[in-house]
């Protein structure tokens, strides 16, 4: 398990939502963390989402898993989580935004996870967890952690 610090919240529209973060203990490891909506109209594009970037040298050619517990209520378009890895230039190299998995409308503390193998040449992974449209989600018991080493 992997202890975070300095998550940041971003989106499309920061002035049509609230994000929060809750750390535990010395070392800042996440809690949970809350995005709401408060605006009345949203469109299809619109979304906020908290990240943390991750040097990926020490995560090259290993499988990883990051995974939480999302609770949504009233989510109009989908929420989940999602993981990303990029080149030295930022290019994408890998995404999976569980968009083909969403989770929508209410839901209570359904687990969430996306597993993706990490190229070698991949120079950053961002993690992150995401409200799109209206309504009010939840992750708790984040982790981040190698499950396999590729050969």
């Amino acid at each position: 398990m992997k202890y975070f610090a300095k998550w940041i919240a971003t989106g499309t529209s920061p002035d049509k939502y609230r994000a929060k973060i809750y750390y535990e203990g010395w070392k800042r490891k996440i809690k949970f963390a809350t995005i709401e909506s408060i605006s009345e109209h949203y469109t299809s594009e619109e979304f906020e989402t908290i990240l943390k970037e991750l040097d990926a040298k020490c995560y090259r050619n290993k499988r990883v898993s990051f995974s939480g517990i999302v609770s949504v209520q009233d989510a109009s378009k989908w929420s989940g989580l999602w993981i990303k890895a990029c080149d030295e230039s930022g290019n994408t190299l890998k995404l999976d935004t569980m968009y083909d998995r969403p989770v929508v409308g209410t839901v209570s503390k359904k687990p969430c996870s996306c597993i993706m193998d990490i190229p070698y040449d991949a120079e950053k992974i961002y993690i992150g967890f995401l409200l799109c449209g209206s309504g009010y989600a939840k992750v708790e018991n984040i982790e981040f952690q190698v499950i396999e080493h590729k050969e």
